[in-house]
C-alpha cells in the first residue's frame, strides 16, 4: 500500500505555531500589562504580501506608492538601539535602488510566506498602534556570485490611510554577508 509522505517537522512546527497565534488573536484577548492585540482585517495581509513581492521583483517605484513618507525601515544589525534605521520615503528607496546596483543581486524571490495580520491597541507610549503584520518568510537571493535562502521575520506597520510606516526586519544576516564577501 502507498502512503503520502509525512509533513516535514519544520513546516509542521511553523503551521502549528502560525495557527495558534491565530487562535489566540481572533477566539480571545490576550491581557498584556502594556496593551491588547485584536485580529486585523486580512486586507492587510494582502497588502504586506504586495510590499514584499513588490520589493523582490524590483518594482521600486509601484512599491514606493505604497509607503508614508515618513516610513521608517529597521533592520537587523546591531540591537534595538545601534541597528541601522532608514527615515523617509526618499532615504528608503534610495538606499534601496543604490542595494540592487551595488550588491550585484540578480532577482530575490519570496517563498513559504505566512502573514499574520494584528490590531495594536495602545496603552503605552512604547507601542505603536493600528494595524501590523507580523510576515514569516524565506527570501531565495541571487547575487553574482551564489545563491542564498534565508528565513526572515518582517512587522510591516501601516498608518491610518493604510500607507506603511514601519518596517522591522529581523533575521541573520550572516548567509548575506557571506556571499556578498565571496566577490571581494
Amino acid at each position: 500500500m502507498h502512503t503520502k509522505p509525512n509533513v516535514l517537522p519544520r513546516q509542521l512546527l511553523s503551521l502549528t505555531t502560525g495557527l495558534v497565534v491565530m487562535l489566540i488573536c481572533t477566539t480571545c484577548k490576550v491581557e498584556r500589562t502594556k496593551g491588547d492585540f485584536t485580529a486585523a482585517p486580512p486586507a492587510y495581509s494582502i497588502l504586506a504580501e504586495k510590499s514584499l513581492d513588490l520589493i523582490a521583483s524590483f518594482k521600486l517605484d509601484t512599491w514606493s506608492t505604497m509607503l508614508s513618507d515618513s516610513v521608517i525601515c529597521y533592520f537587523p544589525d546591531g540591537d534595538v538601539n545601534t541597528r541601522t534605521k532608514l527615515v523617509g520615503k526618499k532615504a528608503l528607496l534610495e538606499w534601496s535602488q543604490k542595494y540592487i546596483q551595488q550588491s550585484g543581486i540578480q532577482s530575490m524571490s519570496i517563498e513559504s510566506a505566512h502573514y499574520l495580520p494584528m490590531d495594536i491597541i495602545n496603552n503605552s507610549p512604547e507601542e505603536m498602534p493600528g494595524p501590523q503584520v507580523i510576515a514569516y518568510l524565506s527570501n531565495k537571493m541571487v547575487f553574482n556570485t551564489g545563491m542564498v535562502s534565508v528565513r526572515m521575520n518582517v512587522i510591516i506597520h501601516f498608518d491610518k490611510n493604510k500607507m506603511i510606516d514601519r518596517y522591522y526586519a529581523y533575521y541573520d544576516n550572516t548567509p548575506i554577508i557571506n556571499t556578498l564577501n565571496a566577490q571581494l
